[in-house]
């Protein structure tokens, strides 16, 4: 998925409605839409809004770790994984919410 495309998805599973791009930056509304992908605050406030159930939480874990790692390793990745960068969890949340599309 292209960054566009990730962020359209990311606000949209956030409940953001009336999404459109004005001069390259994506809003809602009147209002200009967080930037998921660079921004760790608004990809924090993203990964609040996943169901608060065990299993998907889990899986967003999952699918955190193979985003930065491949797989799970020892503290050093793991710690790798608790500071993970804005691009890289979107990339989970996206995963995790069944809405990652493979570019062609």
């Amino acid at each position: 998925m292209n960054e566009k495309e990730q962020r359209i998805k990311i606000a949209e599973a956030c409940g953001l409605t009336d999404l459109h791009w004005i001069s390259g930056q994506l809003h809602y509304g009147s209002k200009l839409a967080p930037d998921y992908l660079n921004d760790l605050n608004a990809m924090h406030e993203a990964e609040k809004s996943l169901p608060n159930d065990d299993d998907i939480r889990c899986e967003f874990v999952d699918h955190l770790t193979s985003t930065v790692n491949g797989m799970w390793a020892d503290a050093k990745r793991r710690f790798e994984c608790a500071t993970a960068t804005a691009a890289q969890r979107a990339e989970a949340f996206l995963k995790t919410l069944k809405l990652w599309e493979h570019t062609k």
